[in-house]
């Protein structure tokens, strides 16, 4: 079996092989230090197989880079904080809305309160008027 490693770079929408190694570490450490460079879209690395008895070749990624593996990451953890942060501004604004709720339902309470009373009041000088006039009509 002969192995060798390939470094394929990605480049104006396509992948070209740019070197190519028998050692897999030298592959691996070339292909992190092109990464390093920013002058590709993408690295990997492929670990081809030949069998000279079959006369067969397997192929495998053994590494792969993107610049957008970075960005990704970065604006997952950019989502994962905003969507935080959002949950926590719908819990303090529902918190707010009750508090608002229970402030509006105790002002009405108090405001019912007031209407009966001044109702209550109403009805009895309207009886105490009623009754002098009754009163006043029998004599």
């Amino acid at each position: 079996m002969i192995v060798s490693f390939e470094i394929h770079t990605y480049r104006d929408g396509a992948w070209k092989i740019d070197s190519v190694f028998d050692d897999r570490e030298l592959a691996l450490s070339e292909a992190k230090r092109m990464e390093e460079k920013n002058r590709f879209g993408a690295i990997r690395v492929l670990e081809e197989t030949f069998n000279e008895a079959s006369n067969a070749v397997s192929s495998r990624t053994i590494y792969r880079s993107t610049k957008l593996d970075a960005q990704n990451k970065e604006a997952t953890a950019r989502q994962v904080a905003n969507d935080r942060s959002i949950k926590s501004q719908k819990i303090s604004r529902s918190a707010e809305q009750t508090r608002i709720r229970q402030t509006v339902l105790k002002e009405e309470q108090h405001k019912s309160y007031a209407g009966m009373i001044v109702k209550l009041g109403l009805l009895l000088i309207f009886g105490l008027v009623l009754m002098t006039a009754l009163r006043y009509l029998k004599s």
